[in-house]
């Protein structure tokens, strides 16, 4: 299962470093959860230094918001308070098994306990063992907070159960992006493209396939669904399919459930020879997870 595939470069990772990582905080690492109640995602930006620290802005991970995170010793992950100058914690892998400790994860869930180092997961992505299973204790909100999560070293949280009004909501990672270079997808869920030349226009096809049995919910900032850019053999960027286009600026959503397809022409009656790398991509706000590349030679 590609879960276990991305498991063993994971563990290829782990043998070049000493110190256990909850959460790899390269920039531009992402996360994609889903479940019956929508969609999550985490997000590693920017790296800033504070109190002698370096941290990364993640967002989707704290309910406080976007928040300045690192990793500690023992595997904690930290966040940077601003406004008290100093740091608090999200998770703590260290803690003894049993023993509550104080988290600022969210504000309805105060305390969290580990439950187990060694639990068993089971999910889109494949099934693990050795998983760190966190309970959290009920807080200050009524019908709200988070209820459990479940995280695989080097890889990242791979379920989190938050409670709601409406009963528990789980969220299972689908998608995870590592490195530029480590993937994590479940096998229901993928993107692809295809070509097809036709006169004097290039058919890029995309289709985006997911067969779990909830739907995958995407968010838009504009009319604007897709992006396709050509690079020549030496990795300039040619053409770029949005380039000179207008979109509207309203907000909108696609709901897929089996596949769904996308096609863009493009126009290569004035291309030169050659060999060209046709990249394409979804734009929706959770970034640019759903992508995928192919070459064209012309």
């Amino acid at each position: 299962m590609s879960g276990r595939r991305t498991f063993t470069l994971s563990l290829l990772a782990a043998a070049l470093s000493a110190q256990t990582l909850y959460l790899p905080l390269d920039s531009g690492n992402l996360w994609l959860y889903h479940g019956a109640g929508g969609g999550l995602v985490i997000e590693a930006g920017r790296s800033e230094e504070f109190g002698g620290n370096r941290y990364h802005l993640v967002r989707g991970l704290s309910e406080s918001g976007a928040v300045w995170v690192r990793n500690g010793t023992e595997g904690r992950i930290l966040v940077w308070d601003e406004r008290a100058g100093r740091e608090r914690v999200l998770l703590d892998p260290a803690a003894p098994e049993g023993s509550p400790y104080d988290t600022v994860m969210d504000p309805c869930s105060r305390q969290a306990v580990i439950k187990s180092r060694t639990a068993k997961y089971s999910g889109p992505v494949g099934e693990f063992e050795n998983v760190l299973h966190a309970d959290y204790l009920p807080g200050p909100c009524m019908d709200a907070g988070l209820v459990s999560e479940d995280w695989l070293a080097w890889v990242g949280m791979l379920r989190r159960v938050r409670m709601t009004i409406a009963g528990p909501r789980q969220y299972d990672l689908v998608y995870a992006r590592l490195g530029g270079v480590t993937y994590v997808r479940a096998p229901q869920t993928g993107f692809s493209i295809s070509l097809t030349p036709s006169g004097d226009v290039l058919l890029v096809r995309m289709t985006l396939r997911h067969t779990l049995a909830w739907p995958l919910r995407l968010s838009f900032s504009s009319s604007q669904r897709f992006d396709v850019a050509a690079y020549d053999a030496e990795g300039k960027e040619f053409y770029r399919w949005s380039r000179g286009r207008a979109f509207l600026t309203v907000m909108g959503s696609e709901e897929i459930r089996g596949e769904k397809t996308w096609v863009a022409e493009i126009p290569i009656s004035e291309w030169p020879a050659g060999e060209f790398a046709i990249v394409a991509w979804l734009t929706p706000l959770e970034g640019h997870a759903w992508s995928a590349s192919t070459l064209y030679r012309h």
